[in-house]
C-alpha cells in the first residue's frame, strides 16, 4: 500500500476539518433546538477527526466503523432543526425520549419540502446503511476486507476518507441555518464539489451535479 499517497490524503481531510472550525461561529444558538442541533455538529466534527487520525496512524478497521456514528450525527443535526416536533424536543431535554435512528431520520426529512438529496440518500440507505452497520459491529464488510496479517487497502482506506469527509460536510451544513454563515455555505459548497469529482474519478462514475443551494427556513421554533 502506498503509504505516502494515503498520508497526503489524511492532510486534505485535517485541512477540511480546520477550514469548517475557522468558519463556524462560535456564538450560542438562542432556541435550545439549535443548540442541540450544534451539539451534533461538534459530534459529526470529532468523529471526522477521529477517522482521519485513525487512517493516518494505521488504525484502519476502527477507522471505518466511525462512518456510521459520523452520518448519524450529521443526520440528527438536520432532523432537530426540521423535523423534532416541540413535544419531542421537550421529552429530550427532560431525558424522557432518546434520538430516533437513522433510517427513521432519514425518512421524517424526506416530508420536509426544499431538502434536496434527501430522498436520494433515504433510497441508498438500506444498501448503503447494511454496510455502515457492518462496518460498526465488525461483520463480514471488516472481515472480509483484510485478515489478521493485512489490513484493508488503499483503496478502501481512501473510500473511507472520502465519505468520511462528505459525512462531515452534510454535518457542518446545518450550520447555514443554525447560524448566518454565508463563507461558510460557499466553502462547504466548494469542497462537495471536489470531493464529488475525486469520487468520480476514483470510481469512473459520473459526478453528481445537485445544486448547491441555500437550505429552506425551518417551520419548526
Amino acid at each position: 500500500m502506498n503509504v505516502d499517497l494515503l498520508q497526503a490524503r489524511c492532510k486534505i481531510a485535517t485541512e477540511q476539518a480546520l477550514r469548517i472550525h475557522q468558519l463556524m461561529p462560535v456564538e450560542e444558538p438562542l432556541s435550545s433546538r439549535h443548540r442541540l442541533a450544534r451539539c451534533s455538529i461538534a459530534l459529526a466534527m470529532e468523529h471526522h477527526v477521529s477517522i482521519t487520525t485513525l487512517v493516518s496512524v494505521g488504525n484502519y478497521s476502527s477507522a471505518a466503523a466511525l462512518l456510521r456514528p459520523l452520518m448519524e450525527a450529521g443526520a440528527c443535526g438536520f432532523w432537530l432543526t426540521y423535523a423534532c416536533t416541540a413535544e419531542r424536543l421537550e421529552a429530550l431535554l427532560h431525558g424522557r425520549d432518546e434520538t430516533p435512528t437513522l433510517p427513521k431520520m432519514i425518512n421524517q426529512l424526506t416530508r420536509v419540502p426544499g431538502l434536496y438529496g434527501v430522498r436520494k440518500l433515504a433510497g441508498m440507505l438500506p444498501k448503503e446503511g447494511r454496510y455502515l452497520d457492518s462496518y460498526t459491529h465488525g461483520g463480514m464488510a471488516q472481515l472480509a476486507q483484510r485478515d489478521w496479517k493485512k489490513p484493508f487497502d488503499l483503496s478502501r482506506n481512501m473510500h473511507t476518507l472520502m465519505a468520511s469527509d462528505m459525512f462531515a460536510l452534510a454535518g457542518a451544513a446545518i450550520g447555514t441555518v443554525i447560524y448566518d454563515a454565508k463563507d461558510l455555505f460557499v466553502y462547504l459548497g466548494m469542497r462537495r464539489d471536489q470531493i464529488a469529482e475525486e469520487v468520480s474519478v476514483r470510481t469512473g462514475q459520473p459526478k453528481v451535479e445537485d445544486p448547491w443551494v441555500p437550505f429552506p427556513a425551518p417551520e419548526l421554533s
